[in-house]
Order: structure tokens, then sequence, then C-alpha cells
């Protein structure tokens, strides 16, 4: 009778463990899946209608696929639009891999993030003709910067508010935050700019 005990307590906890043994297995194949990685591959082409990627990696070309579910981030996983991603952006692309095509889970740009600092330098050019507007801000310790303009950004000197077509060649303009691309030198969404000097 003991021996029978065993036996049963031996086929119960065989019964048990073989399909947590399973569950475990799977959720560990399933999360080795993603672990796969382009890491700093440059961007080549971006098609935002098929949701189409084309990135080099050394010598070798990848297609990356994305769908509305794919999460793109900015450098310090800010969350970003498609649209952001620039031809010869650094990316790192997590997902699954067949030959040279991945479908991406995650996709990281390394070259945009959030500049909480400030842009200060003289006005270079201006172009008004393009949407949304834009001028060209020569920095002193970062070079050169295109600074793109939105409609509702507040422009200001001495607290009055003033309008894009106020700016003008060799104005010292001060910056408010705004997304860098590092790749392209433009900052984006800014939040303010501010005349210093007329």
């Amino acid at each position: 009778m003991k021996v029978f005990k065993k036996i049963s307590w031996a086929l119960l906890i065989l019964l048990v463990a073989v399909p947590l043994f399973s569950v475990s297995a799977k959720k560990n194949q399933n999360q080795h899946r993603y672990r796969w990685m382009l890491n700093k591959s440059a961007v080549q082409t971006i098609n935002t209608e098929t949701n189409v990627i084309t990135i080099l990696k050394g010598s070798q070309t990848y297609t990356v696929n994305y769908t509305d579910s794919t999460k793109i981030v900015r450098k310090y996983n800010k969350v970003a639009a498609e649209t952001e991603i620039a031809v010869g952006d650094k990316l790192k692309v997590y997902g699954t891999i067949d030959g040279i095509t991945v479908t991406a889970k995650k996709i990281k740009d390394l070259s945009i993030q959030q500049a909480n600092g400030k842009f200060k330098g003289n006005v270079l050019s201006i172009d008004s003709t393009t949407s949304p507007k834009s001028f060209v801000l020569h920095t002193s310790n970062r070079g050169d910067r295109t600074i793109t303009v939105n409609d509702d950004v507040k422009i200001k000197y001495k607290g009055k508010t003033k309008a894009f077509t106020d700016l003008d060649l060799r104005q010292r303009v001060l910056v408010v935050k705004g997304v860098w691309n590092t790749n392209t030198n433009t900052v984006y969404n800014v939040s303010k700019i501010n005349i210093t000097r007329w």
C-alpha cells in the first residue's frame, strides 16, 4: 500500500510538472524571439505608406517591416512618430528575423532626443516657403542647427509677442527646448523662441 501511495504521488507530481515546464519553455522561447536586434543601423529609405524601412548594418541591407502595434521611441525612450525617422538616422531594432527581413516589435531611433537645454546663436538664414517654416541658427558650441517653427510657437522680444516674419538675419535668438535630431541637425517641436538682440 505504501509503495502504491508513493507511485501515485510521483505520477501526480509528474502530471503537474510537465505542463508547467511546457508553459515555461514556451514563454522562454517567445522571449528569445525578440532578443535579436540590429544595433546602430543606418536608415537608407523609409516609406510611411507601406510601413517599410531599409537599413544598412555593415555591408548588409535589411528590410524592416513595422505595423501600428510596433513601438517607436526616441533615444531615451520617449514615444516618437514614424515621421520623425529620417534617412541616415541610427536605429536599434528589436523583433524577429527571417533572412534579411525583420518584423519589428520595437524601433528605437538613437538620433533623436528631447533637448531640454537651450539653443542660442545668430540667425543665418530664414525659409518661410516651407511648412513648417524654418531658420538656420548658428551656435558657437554646436554649429548650425535648422530650427523648424510651427504656427503655435510663441516668438517674443522683450516680453512682446512677435511673428515669424519679424525674424531677421543676424538677430540673436534663444530657442527653448525642442526635439533634436543629431543626424539632420534639426530641432523641432520647439516650445518657445526669444529674440534677445534685435
